[in-house]
């Protein structure tokens, strides 16, 4: 399980908002598209799942299961590389027989592989979000500490 501690900004029902700092872990996420930068980006506004009820205010630890990590990671770099060197192979084989070099036939199919990847992955995304596997869910309360000065600040607005 893929931990993580922020604090809720807003809860309504099985669902809340809360602020978190944007770890590594972000960049290949399902829920990209439910997150919002805040201050530059260090910070973001989530929406997770809320099972345990917490209210505006509280310091709440994450979970994301590490099988769901893993498979929209693989969706969103694993896809686009095998599209990549697929079409660099399937390029180097078919480029002399159009008349290109083996190197031209590679680069041109390998772009076009690549290009090709990125509406699969949107679809299949589309299909991902929204799906609870996928989403972070509240799984405690933690005690309450001092927020830290940063969040505070986008928080207030200041």
């Amino acid at each position: 399980m893929l931990v993580e501690t922020a604090w809720v900004v807003s809860a309504r029902g099985q669902k809340a908002t809360v602020r978190a700092v944007r770890g590594d872990a972000c960049h290949s996420c399902s829920s990209a598209d439910a997150c919002h930068a805040v201050g530059g980006g260090k910070e973001m506004m989530v929406e997770v799942l809320n099972p345990i009820r917490a209210q505006a205010g509280d310091r709440v630890e994450l979970v994301l299961p590490e099988a769901s990590f893993l498979k929209a990671s693989l969706l969103t770099y694993g896809l686009p590389l095998l599209f990549l060197m697929g079409g660099g192979l399937l390029g180097n084989r078919l480029g002399p027989v159009f008349g290109f070099s083996a190197d031209a036939g590679s680069i041109i199919l390998a772009l076009f592989g690549v290009a090709s990847a990125y509406p699969l992955v949107a679809v299949l995304g589309r299909r991902m979000t929204g799906r609870e596997e996928y989403i972070p869910r509240i799984i405690r309360v933690l005690p309450a500490v001092c927020e830290p000065q940063e969040a505070r600040d986008t928080h207030t607005g200041s």
